[in-house]
């Protein structure tokens, strides 16, 4: 049984793990990730190797990144 995935409760990230073909080994669709948060920052992975370095690094980059919620103009 597989333990838990911290991303897994991530707000805003998809991952499709892609097919792959186990007698021929290629891909038949490459996986891919997209990550967008609440205040309208993407991020997206295509590929085994990119998906998996997005899914492990995306909450320690996107916390140095993230310029936060943006400010609505006041009116009068």
């Amino acid at each position: 049984m597989a333990g838990w995935w911290a991303p897994a409760e991530l707000y805003g990230l998809w991952v499709d793990c892609g097919v792959w073909h186990y007698h021929r080994r290629v891909w038949l669709r490459l996986p891919w990730a997209r990550f967008t948060c609440q205040h309208g920052c993407v991020s997206e992975a295509f590929g085994p190797t990119d998906v998996a370095h997005l899914t492990a690094r995306i909450d320690h980059d996107h916390a140095r990144a993230c310029p936060g919620p943006r400010e609505e103009p006041t009116r009068g």
